[in-house]
């Protein structure tokens, strides 16, 4: 796929999921997929389109197959920990599995990115969320 295309879709996607149109951020990400069935971009797109329509569990699904498909992406594993993060405050109890996996997302990415300020960030989160 033309980078400017991909770039273009996403912005797109992001842009409608910012006003609400969940239906037209959708469309976008299908696209972003068809286009490249086998890698992580549209996968982590349709995350961040879920997180912002607070569909915390689905999204979690999509940074998970992100992360499949391109297991060295450290920002992936932050973004996939931040959607664990999400997810357990929104339940409003910790659910010790959530944090677990939080941990375990964030502590992968660390390890590919030892000195990434999104990383650290994330870790104190979960670390401040656990007590």
């Amino acid at each position: 796929m033309d980078i400017d295309l991909r770039r273009d879709r996403t912005f797109a996607a992001l842009s409608a999921a910012d006003r609400g149109d969940f239906k037209a951020a959708s469309g976008y990400v299908v696209d972003l997929v068809a286009d490249d069935p086998l890698g992580s971009h549209g996968h982590r797109t349709w995350g961040r389109v879920l997180v912002a329509d607070n569909r915390l569990a689905d999204a979690v699904v999509a940074f998970e197959t992100a992360v499949e498909m391109d297991p060295d992406d450290a920002e992936l594993r932050f973004e996939l920990a931040s959607a664990l993060v999400y997810e357990g405050r929104a339940n409003s109890f910790p659910r010790s599995s959530v944090w677990v996996e939080a941990m375990a997302a964030v502590q992968a990415g660390l390890e590919r990115d030892p000195n990434s300020d999104q990383g650290q960030r994330i870790l104190r989160v979960i670390e401040a969320e656990r007590v």
